[in-house]
C-alpha cells in the first residue's frame, strides 16, 4: 500500500507538472490553475513577422499587460519562395522546387523563440494559427503550387500536401510543447474553401470542397497535434460562419464553413468566430444590433456543444465606440471572450490596416482599456 500511495502522489505531482500554467477548459469556460479565465485580448499579427528588436518585443507586450489585454493571436507562419529584406525578413518555412526548408534561424524560429519570451516576460498568453487561407506571408496556395496542387481547396485533401503541413505542426509543436505562454494552437487563419483567388491573387478553388471537406480536415489535423501536445489547447481559427435555413451569406454555411460541425470535432476545444460586418455586406445602420446577434448566436452554439467560444478577431471600419461598447457588453454578459483586430503601438508605427486600433486612439481609452479591465476584474490572468 506505501508503494501504492507514493505512486500515486507522483502521479498527482506529474499532472500538476504538466498542467500547471496551462489554459484549460471546464464547460464554456477557460482556466488557468483551476481559476476562472475570462479572456479580454487583441490580435498583433505583426509582432511575428517583422524582425523587431528585443526592445520593442518588451514594449509590445508590456503595453498590452498595463492594458489588461491577457491573450494575444499573432501568426506561427511565413511560408515564403524568398526572404525578405530586415526587419521584413521572418521566414519560417522557405520553399524552393517543391521542398521545404523550415528555418530554425534568427530570422525563423529562432526569432519566434524571442516572441514567447517577451509574451512570457509580461504574463500575455498567446493564440498561434499554422497557416493563412490568404496569401498574406504565403499561406496554404504555396504549399499547392510547390506541391504540384492546382486549387486552393486542395491544400484539405492532397495527401502530399498534408503531410507536408504535418511536418511544419510537427516541428513547432515539439519546440513549444512545455511552455505555457502559448494559449492554444490554430489550425489555419480563417479556412475556406476558396482563399485569395476571388480577388485575382491566389488560386482558384475546385468546386468539389464542401463543409465535409473542411470538417474531415479539421479532424484529422487536430488529432495529430493531440497526439504531439497534450498540453495546450487546439482551435480552429474559423471565422464561425453557421450552417442555417438562412439566405443571409454568414448564416448559409458558406466556403465550406459550418461552426457547429466542427465545433463538435472531440479534438478541437474550443470555438472561434470573427465579425467583419464591413466586409459582410451588412448595412452600417445594423452594425451594432447584427454583432451582437452574432454574438448570441454563437455563445449558444458554445453552451450546446459544452465548450467555450471567443469572438478573436473583430472590428468595423468607422471605429464606433457605440458598436464597439455594444459587441463587449454583450460578450460580458454572455460570460464569453473576445479579442479586438488590431493592436496597435503609435510608439512603433505599425501598419494601419483600417481596423488597427493605436494606444493613442481615443477608442482605445475609452472603450478597449476598460472593457479589458471589466473582463480581468471578472476572473482573467493575475
Amino acid at each position: 500500500m506505501k508503494v501504492f500511495a507514493n505512486a500515486v502522489v507522483l502521479a498527482a505531482v506529474a499532472i500538476e507538472t504538466t498542467t500547471a500554467g496551462f489554459v484549460t477548459t471546464s464547460g464554456t469556460n477557460f482556466q488557468v490553475d483551476g481559476s476562472p479565465f475570462y479572456i479580454f485580448g487583441t490580435n498583433a499579427y505583426w509582432a511575428s513577422e517583422i524582425n523587431w528588436s528585443k526592445t520593442d518585443l518588451t514594449t509590445i507586450f508590456n503595453s498590452m499587460k498595463t492594458n489588461d489585454l491577457t491573450v494575444c493571436r499573432t501568426w506561427g507562419f511565413a511560408d515564403l519562395t524568398k526572404t525578405g529584406t530586415a526587419p521584413y525578413n521572418i521566414v519560417y518555412q522557405l520553399w524552393e522546387n517543391g521542398k521545404a526548408t523550415i528555418n530554425t534561424g534568427n530570422n525563423g524560429l529562432g526569432y519566434f523563440d524571442k516572441v514567447v519570451a517577451a509574451a512570457k516576460a509580461a504574463g500575455v498568453k498567446l493564440v498561434v494559427p499554422f497557416v493563412n487561407n490568404w496569401s498574406d506571408y504565403g499561406g496554404m496556395d504555396v504549399y499547392v503550387k510547390q506541391l504540384g496542387g492546382k486549387y486552393h481547396d486542395d491544400f484539405y485533401t492532397n495527401k502530399k500536401i498534408k503531410a507536408a503541413f504535418k511536418k511544419y505542426i510537427a516541428t513547432f509543436v515539439k519546440r513549444y510543447k512545455n511552455d505555457d505562454t502559448i494559449m492554444a494552437w490554430e489550425l489555419c487563419n480563417e479556412c475556406r474553401c476558396a482563399g485569395s483567388g476571388s480577388s485575382g491573387s491566389g488560386l482558384a478553388e475546385s468546386g468539389t470542397c464542401t463543409i465535409k471537406t473542411i470538417d474531415a480536415w479539421m479532424t484529422e489535423m487536430s488529432a495529430y497535434i493531440k497526439v504531439l501536445d497534450s498540453n495546450h489547447l487546439v482551435t480552429t481559427g474559423s471565422e464561425g460562419f453557421m450552417k442555417t435555413n438562412s439566405s443571409t451569406y454568414v448564416y448559409s454555411g458558406p466556403s465550406g464553413v459550418d461552426f457547429d460541425a466542427n465545433l463538435a470535432i472531440k479534438s478541437i476545444d474550443y470555438g472561434t468566430y470573427h465579425a467583419y460586418p464591413d466586409g459582410w455586406s451588412v448595412d452600417e445602420s445594423e452594425h451594432q444590433s447584427w454583432g451582437v446577434k452574432w454574438i448570441k448566436d454563437h455563445v449558444a452554439s458554445g453552451k450546446k456543444a459544452g465548450k467555450p467560444v471567443i469572438l478573436e478577431e473583430y472590428g468595423v471600419k468607422s471605429q464606433s465606440p457605440k458598436v464597439y461598447k455594444a459587441w463587449c457588453d454583450a460578450a460580458y454578459a454572455a460570460g464569453s471572450n473576445m479579442q479586438y483586430w488590431d493592436f496597435g503601438l503609435a510608439s512603433l508605427k505599425n501598419y494601419r490596416d483600417g481596423y488597427t486600433i493605436y494606444d493613442t486612439d481615443e477608442i482605445f481609452k475609452s472603450t478597449i482599456v476598460p472593457a479589458a479591465k471589466k473582463f480581468k476584474a471578472r476572473g482573467g490572468a493575475k
